[in-house]
């Protein structure tokens, strides 16, 4: 460029009101006081596609822009600078600037208009392959300026052609302009009021690498408002002075420094920090390490060196440093992240295990076996962890998995967590928890209390009456088949009402499989064949099965039952009486059994009396109310208290 802008021109002004530009002699000194100005980028109305209008800034005297072919005259050079500008002049080479032949045979300017703003000057140019400058009337203040191409030379045909274009600007602007420091200092004020700081912001970003002193002298107050502001001004606007305060301040030894300057890098990357950026994770303050390592993970990276950091802070002393590596090595994704993060399964804090486990799950081969082997050994509250995050994993192998556990020996810290894991998994996990209960001969209480909770959400029966006609076909599955009338009579699968009558008469079965297969009945509603099955069970036909037939009387709300049901609480002594039986009586016999159980109440065992009570209280009735009353002050504790919540908190539901 110092070869293009080596000619000082002097100005004269022609008849017609045009400025005219004389090169003058080669090899004149130019002017200490101007500086060039980098135009950000170039646009041209006309482009040849192998001249584009980026080569008339490229800084070389070769071919430069040229129009499309046949464009002589209007062409149009957009010229857009990062900041507003204080243009003094510019310096063009028309035509092809390569040699004189190729100059004269190039079709070129005799005449340029400048536009900006809304104002113009015209220029006319000596026919010459030389720099020529043209000096505005006043300075140009703009961020954007276009160039027309008038009044061609050279051949007629072709399209017009500029080799070179460069704007100058004072050094020091505040020579030729001291308004300039008044509009700035009238910013910096606007810049510590939030209200006026958005505009005061854009109206500084405009003045470019001009108010850089004004803003250094922000970020380098302590206490001072705006600061940041004032930081990433300065990096727009000049980013080498802006690096050189971000670097002084990453040393300081004010926290607030520190911190305000890793907050600006944070912001975008800076490879020129990075050895910076490194010295600080060696930083005592563990917020000064984590942001140091944030703005590291932003710049491009050596994969050696990079890993060798992050190794560095995965054994930090501290849990927010280790996280904020645990997310980043999540993010390499190969291999040697797979292994670090398992690793940090089990020695970090329980964030990391989550987040160490979320990264691995989502692998794209998640170590499953592992993850269960590592489940059974480590720490109930580590534990409880990887089980909430194979519950947001929703691949077969994390349902498999907590299946396996559900079924296994969970300790009874694990059991809720593992539980509202499960419960993520919805029906599938249902599906395949009873597909895993065909393996075992005794359904734990854990799968057993899952399965029978949700034994009424939709779909819950089907599978289990899937898995009903799997287990009728073992028969050493006892356990396993009572388990699956438990589930069909809850779920209200009708469906298996003739297989739970069937095994009900089937008399090789054991009575315990038997009394499953009569409390499903119970449950699976009203029909004739069942109503009278249980009546006839009641009258003492099979008096193993009374107990139950008690219960399913209730279930079925079989009222034509309560006579039978007070004959037999007449076989027996009141001290005997069973406490299923008296709410059989008292939920089917209606105002007249509550009567006849009020007048028992003192004479019955105790386990019946809290029955009664019970009844009582769903009565709404006079007698109940009374007996209520009469048991609050009875001389049993326990029944006062149960006769003591009746009353306060209402009929029992």
């Amino acid at each position: 460029m110092g070869a293009l802008v080596a000619v000082c021109v002097a100005l004269s002004l022609s008849p017609s009101g045009v400025a005219r530009a004389d090169a003058g002699p080669d090899g004149a000194d130019v002017e200490a006081d101007v500086v060039p100005v980098e135009v950000a980028h170039v646009v041209a109305t006309s482009n040849d596609l192998d001249n584009p209008a980026s080569q008339v800034i490229d800084g070389r005297a070769g071919r430069g822009y040229r129009a499309a072919e046949g464009v002589r005259e209007g062409a149009r050079l957009v010229f857009t600078f990062k900041t507003v500008h204080w243009f003094s002049h510019l310096d063009i080479l028309p035509g092809d600037g390569r040699d004189n032949v190729l100059f004269n045979d190039s079709t070129r300017p005799g005449v340029i208009e400048v536009s900006w703003g809304g104002r113009s000057e015209r220029f006319e140019l000596k026919d010459a392959r030389r720099v020529q400058r043209l000096q505005f009337a006043t300075l140009v203040v703009t961020d954007e300026i276009t160039v027309t191409l008038l009044d061609p030379r050279g051949p007629a045909k072709g399209a017009v052609q500029v080799a070179e274009v460069t704007f100058f600007e004072p050094r020091d602007v505040f020579n030729v302009n001291p308004a300039l420091r008044g509009d700035i200092d009238r910013a910096m004020s606007e810049l510590d009021d939030p209200a006026t700081r958005p505009a005061a912001a854009a109206a500084l970003a405009r003045f470019g690498r001009h108010a850089t002193p004004f803003l250094l002298r922000r970020v380098t107050t302590r206490g001072a408002e705006g600061r940041r502001e004032a930081l990433a001004l300065v990096l727009a606007g000049d980013h080498d002075g802006g690096i050189k305060i971000l670097a002084r301040l990453l040393h300081s030894d004010q926290v607030d420094d520190l911190l305000l300057a890793l907050e600006v890098v944070n912001a975008g990357a800076m490879p020129e920090l990075r050895g910076d950026l490194v010295q600080l994770l060696g930083d005592a303050r563990a917020t000064i390490r984590r942001q140091a390592l944030t703005a590291l993970s932003l710049l491009p990276q050596d994969a050696a060196a990079w890993r060798g950091l992050l190794e560095r802070a995965l054994a930090d002393a501290n849990g927010t440093v280790r996280l904020e590596a645990v997310r980043m090595v999540a993010e390499i994704g190969d291999a040697w992240a797979e292994e670090r993060l398992f690793a940090q399964l089990s020695r970090g804090s329980l964030a990391e295990t989550q987040e160490a486990a979320r990264a691995l799950l989502a692998s794209a081969r998640p170590p499953f076996r592992a993850l269960g082997k590592l489940v059974r050994a480590t720490s109930d509250d580590r534990a409880a962890v990887l089980v909430a995050t194979l519950g947001e994993c929703k691949r077969p192998e994390a349902t498999a998995l907590l299946a396996d556990l559900l079924v296994g020996d969970a300790s009874y810290a694990l059991l809720r967590p593992l539980v509202l894991a499960f419960d993520e998994h919805g029906a599938a996990g249902l599906e395949v928890l009873m597909r895993r209960l065909d393996e075992v001969d005794v359904v734990p209480a854990t799968a057993r209390e899952f399965v029978l909770e949700r034994a009424t959400r939709p779909g819950v029966g089907a599978i289990a009456g899937d898995a009903l006609a799997r287990a009728a076909e073992r028969p050493d599955g006892d356990d396993r088949l009572c388990f699956l009338l438990d589930v069909v009579g809850l779920a209200h699968t009708a469906g298996y009402r003739d297989f739970a009558r069937t095994t009900f008469d089937d008399a090789a079965r054991s009575d315990n499989v038997r009394r499953c297969a009569l409390q499903a009945l119970g449950r699976l509603g009203r029909n004739g064949a069942t109503d009278a099955l249980v009546l006839d069970l009641l009258n003492g036909r099979k008096p193993q099965f009374l107990t139950t037939a008690y219960q399913a009387a209730i279930d079925l709300r079989l009222e034509e039952a309560a006579a039978l049901v007070r004959h037999r609480l007449g076989l027996v002594t009141q001290k005997r009486w069973e406490p299923v039986a008296v709410r059989a009586y008292a939920e089917l016999g209606g105002a007249e059994a509550m009567t006849f159980l009020r007048d028992e109440y003192d004479h019955t065992n105790r386990l019946a009396q809290a029955v009664i009570l019970d009844a009582a209280s769903r009565s709404q009735t006079r007698d109940g109310l009374e007996l209520l009353v009469s048991a609050l002050a009875g001389p049993d504790h326990m029944l006062r208290g149960v006769a003591r919540r009746y009353l306060t908190e209402g009929a029992h539901p």
